[in-house]
């Protein structure tokens, strides 16, 4: 089954040419106006929605973690232009959109049936910011009772302008925004839409509006693939083109979507790790994790729970990691092939640290290649890498050692496969450091935390 790239989408203030894409509790920026159009650099938490604005999205409407969703966005037009709507199972939130920081109205959360569960965010000259009493049920919206909570939405634009669509499994609706009520002789079925293939007319994950030189088209998501759908001024909106590769053509989306993602696995990984090295320094940590921890610092530092200086090290490294990681918005960025050349990696890595040595203007950067890399080993890499920007250590042939690559013996009770014969950019094999090397070594960090976070050691290859 094809992995979902994206949970929900909006087009960010009139006239910006920019789109918000969402995946877990995390989101990036999408500039339309770019030649070509591409991903911005830097990888935000919900709670700094929209960038720059410290108070985003409250606790209470979506939670810190990487099994938070939004369902769906939408950006307001006629009489609710400058906001934005946020749904959420069955509440919503209002955010608005000013010359003041962009904001979720306080009370916006209503049901979609005002529309189900929604949340409305207004854009205006005030600083954009949440309403403090949006949060309302989406039921507020007069959706059909199937419509409780909704899976996409977009804005039609031309011939449909005056209407936004939702859409919840194999059905959408059609609202008129100037009368706040749904069109007659709706839901109707996603395969009425001119040209809808059926794996789409079965249900989408997310949709946005375009913007920029694509303001006239919208955009249907699922999975891995999208649909550009085109408004016209006469005549039936349609398909138009086939099921397409989103990694293909929303240049550096996926990646750093993920990477987010990714970010926010990690981040769970490290609060288990940090507090569980801190009760053991303290001495509360409790039996039951205790052998556990002896497992894991024997198999990836190579020292006892007794040795208090390594122990202080790695926790220390451990700290800067999450700082590290919490400044996504600075240091996450996408690079094409063509960048991750200048960057010095013609191999093009899932993910690397670029310029080495580290310094304020150092990067995590993300590739095509990432996507290809199992959801928990791109957790792996970015706390991988957040070592790197941390550490000048950590990038020599005897502490720059992947988890992967042990003993021959070792592999296939770890399940470790192919089993490399001796490769010459590493100094010894992963399970034959010493305790100095292993402190520096990003590896070490990543399947540690892991390692901690699952209770076994469950390294992988891809």
């Amino acid at each position: 089954m094809a992995e979902k790239f994206v949970d929900a989408a909006v087009a960010g203030e009139l006239g910006t040419n920019v789109a918000f894409f969402f995946l877990a509790d995390q989101y990036v920026v999408y500039d339309y106006a770019t030649v070509p159009d591409r991903v911005r650099d830097g990888v935000y938490p919900l709670t700094n929605f929209p960038p720059g604005n410290v108070s985003g999205f409250p606790s209470s409407f979506a939670p810190a973690g990487s099994s938070t969703k939004l369902d769906a966005a939408l950006r307001g037009k006629g009489p609710y232009l400058g906001y934005a709507y946020f749904f959420l199972g069955e509440k919503y939130m209002r955010f608005r959109w000013s010359p003041a920081p962009p904001a979720f109205d306080p009370n916006s959360a209503r049901e979609i049936l005002l529309w189900n569960l929604y949340m409305r965010f207004r854009w205006s000259p005030a600083p954009p910011a949440f309403d403090p009493n949006s949060t309302r049920e989406i039921s507020s919206w007069n959706l059909p009772n199937t419509f409780s909570n909704i899976d996409a939405s977009f804005n039609g634009e031309l011939n449909r302008d005056s209407y936004c669509y939702f859409f919840k499994r194999n059905e959408y609706i059609r609202y008129i925004w100037a009368e706040g009520s749904v069109d007659a002789n709706y839901p109707k079925q996603i395969s009425n839409m001119v040209g809808m293939p059926a794996t789409f007319a079965a249900g989408i994950d997310a949709a946005v509006d375009g913007g920029g030189p694509f303001i006239n088209a919208g955009y249907l998501f699922k999975d891995d693939k999208y649909l550009k759908f085109q408004w016209v001024t006469v005549g039936e909106p349609h398909v138009d083109g086939g099921i397409q590769s989103i990694q293909e053509n929303w240049k550096g989306l996926a990646e750093l979507l993920l990477a987010g993602k990714a970010k926010s696995q990690a981040l769970e990984w490290l609060n288990v790790t940090r507090n569980r090295l801190a009760a053991l320094v303290s001495g509360t940590l409790p039996s039951a994790d205790q052998a556990v921890m002896t497992q894991a610092l024997d198999t990836h530092f190579h020292f006892v729970p007794s040795d208090t200086a390594r122990i202080t090290h790695i926790s220390n490294t451990f700290a800067l990691v999450e700082a590290t990681l919490r400044d996504s918005a600075r240091i996450f960025r996408f690079r094409t092939d063509d960048e991750a050349v200048s960057d010095l990696r013609p191999d093009i890595p899932a993910a690397y640290t670029s310029p080495w040595p580290p310094s304020a203007a150092t990067r995590i950067n993300f590739t095509r290649n990432f996507p290809l890399r199992s959801e928990r080993n791109r957790a792996s890499s970015v706390i991988h890498e957040a070592v790197h920007v941390n550490d000048g250590l950590s990038n020599t042939p005897s502490t720059h050692i992947s988890e992967w690559y042990v003993s021959p013996a070792l592999a296939p009770v770890l399940g470790l496969t192919p089993i490399f014969n001796n490769r010459p950019e590493f100094a010894r094999r992963y399970n034959e450091m010493s305790a100095d090397d292993a402190i520096h070594n990003p590896a070490s960090y990543a399947t540690f935390a892991r390692h901690l976070f699952f209770g076994f050691d469950n390294r992988e290859m891809a």
